[in-house]
């Protein structure tokens, strides 16, 4: 293996595991967890992929073709205000229709962790970049740890993949991809258990 090959590797895992994939891959989990009937499995799919993946990704294209993000990864922290912004109002109107259609569902509860951690997650971006990367994969382990237990715990070791991609492509420390591990699976985690 040779750095060439390696760089190739980090940059193909870190563009496919983005945050919305992450989060999109934990909902459908959870419907077909929670939900029985097929009607609503199509319409919580559908749901989850508009709010969670279609649209957030769509904004950020939109963003970077407007030069209002320098880059793929955000690099820039102050960059990173805009697309969460507008992570939280999906989830607020994803939360709002799985409501209407469910009540207050542990599909609907995620949507309001996601909320509540984006906010937490700006607050500190003000101060000090983590990991979104660490945080977009360990808040859908937390969330399954508190569903299904000690098996979805094999999922760490993607967790520690992608935060050696994260080191090595040089966008994180380490104290950054830790903080955000342990933010993502904690923080949703214990939301779980309050709700």
């Amino acid at each position: 293996m040779n750095s060439g090959f390696l760089y190739k590797l980090a940059r193909i895992t870190t563009n496919i595991f983005v945050p919305p994939v992450n989060t999109l891959i934990l909902f459908v989990i959870i419907i077909f967890y929670q939900f029985e009937s097929k009607q609503d499995q199509i319409l919580a799919l559908s749901v989850a992929f508009l709010f969670s993946f279609f649209l957030p990704i769509l904004f950020f294209i939109w963003l970077r073709r407007k030069d209002l993000v320098a880059d793929v990864d955000a690099t820039n922290k102050e960059e990173r205000t805009i697309p969460y912004l507008f992570g939280i109002l999906l989830c607020i109107i994803a939360l709002l229709i799985s409501y209407y259609f469910w009540g207050f569902t542990l599909f609907s509860k995620i949507w309001l962790i996601y909320s509540v951690n984006t906010i937490l997650l700006i607050t500190i971006n003000k101060f000090w970049k983590i990991s979104a990367h660490a945080i977009g994969m360990s808040a859908p382990i937390g969330a399954l740890f508190f569903v299904l237990g000690q098996p979805s715990l094999i999922a760490l070791v993607l967790l520690l993949y992608i935060g050696w991609t994260r080191l090595y492509l040089k966008k994180h420390t380490i104290s950054q991809i830790i903080a955000g591990s342990i933010f993502g699976f904690f923080l949703t985690y214990l939301q779980l258990l309050i709700y």
